[in-house]
């Protein structure tokens, strides 16, 4: 009975911790496209950019982010959770 319940509050932790791991990598992305919004004057200025060019490497960075989540999947059902997991990059892309 008593690793029954271990095996309980074990999984609550780990739920928990992924509920949290994930809101960060969330609100992590959206600071991420929300300050490349608020500067990109600054950084087109910087690299003498025309006003459109910004826009377009940002929805660029939008539809490669959107297709990698769905590759994600394919790359799973190939490889197995653990191994992807064990090739993803062990930082933050930027």
């Amino acid at each position: 009975m008593a690793e029954g319940l271990r095996d309980t509050e074990q999984d609550r932790l780990r739920m928990t911790v992924f509920a949290w791991a994930l809101a960060l990598a969330t609100g992590l992305n959206y600071f991420d496209n929300a300050m490349f919004g608020f500067f990109t004057r600054h950084i087109a200025g910087g690299i003498n950019a025309s006003p459109d060019e910004p826009v377009w490497a940002s929805t660029a960075y939008a539809m490669t982010s959107v297709l990698g989540i769905r590759q994600q999947q394919w790359w799973v059902e190939r490889v197995g959770y653990r191994r992807y997991l064990g090739f993803s990059p062990r930082r933050p892309v930027a």
